[in-house]
């Protein structure tokens, strides 16, 4: 399934590019440590994908954490609601390692696994056809 290869590609790139972004651009000062804390979630997915076969569950393992980076990107920089607003940028890898990145990879377990079983059915139908 190349879509879904490109898919992770493109959501690995957007995650790193985005941290990236964050610690270089708008950050005062560059700390490695704490970008390379922030793309902890990102490298995980990417020995994932690499040594894997499971591809949805690798591509939803890293789609949630990229939303939430994305809302908390957001509201941190564009509308923080107070003054502690940034420490989500310190929380989110967290989350997205214990929380999202599991979650993600379970739901996208689930439907790999509904998708081959409803593809194994449909060559199935299709074979019993004369």
């Amino acid at each position: 399934m190349p879509g879904i290869r490109l898919a992770v590609i493109l959501t690995l790139g957007f995650g790193i590019t985005l941290h990236t972004y964050t610690a270089t651009m708008l950050a005062s000062d560059f700390h490695a440590g704490f970008w390379v804390w922030s793309i902890s979630p990102y490298l995980v997915v990417a020995l994932m994908f690499l040594t894997g076969r499971l591809r949805l569950a690798v591509l939803g393992a890293g789609i949630l954490p990229a939303i939430v980076d994305l809302l908390v990107h957001f509201a941190v920089f564009h509308a923080p609601q107070g003054s502690t607003a940034a420490l989500g940028l310190v929380a989110a890898p967290l989350w997205n390692l214990v929380l999202f990145m599991p979650l993600g990879g379970v739901l996208g377990w689930l439907l790999d696994r509904r998708v081959l079983r409803s593809g194994a059915n449909h060559t199935l139908s299709q074979e019993a056809k004369p």
